[in-house]
């Protein structure tokens, strides 16, 4: 009996320990001051996923779903936007952003949606403040992206 209740006294203390690591403050990483981070955006439900992320990286297209470090400066950024319900294909949009962005600053691609209108754009995570125009696009099904896409990342600046 004296084993059982020593066992889950340590257990218990375990947990207590485990929870208070996962609660502890991540800092940020620093961005140096001639470069801006672009986050991509991700909001998952039981039922549906959207997602908006950058399309192109070193010129080509790219699949990744990723933080990018990119040189502060105009830029023009195209994106990729997915929205993908349980039982229906996938909804896709692209479309560019002409961005001013500052060094030293992060940045996140924000959108809201009213059924198959979405808008985009991109601001300062901190303060909100916009750092492109909005975008308005409609989600449609995939096509095939062919060379158009790449013409886009080519034409880009990132």
């Amino acid at each position: 009996m004296k084993l059982k209740t020593i066992f889950s006294a340590l257990l218990l203390t375990l947990l207590g320990a485990c929870s208070n690591i996962i609660n502890d403050y991540v800092p940020q990483a620093d961005i140096d001051a001639d470069k801006a981070r672009i986050d991509f955006f991700a909001q998952t439900s039981k039922n549906e996923k959207e997602y908006v992320r950058l399309l192109c990286w070193n010129k080509r297209p790219s699949d990744v779903l990723s933080i990018r470090n990119i040189d502060a400066g105009e830029h023009n950024l195209y994106f990729y936007a997915t929205v993908v319900e349980s039982k229906y294909t996938p909804l896709v949009a692209i479309g560019r952003l002409d961005a001013s962005l500052k060094g030293g600053k992060r940045y996140s691609l924000l959108q809201s949606r009213q059924n198959e209108n979405m808008k985009i754009w991109l601001a300062e995570s901190d303060t909100g403040v916009l750092a492109s125009d909005i975008i308005n696009v409609k989600l449609e099904a995939p096509k095939p992206l062919g060379n158009s896409v790449i013409e886009n990342c080519k034409e880009g600046t990132i």
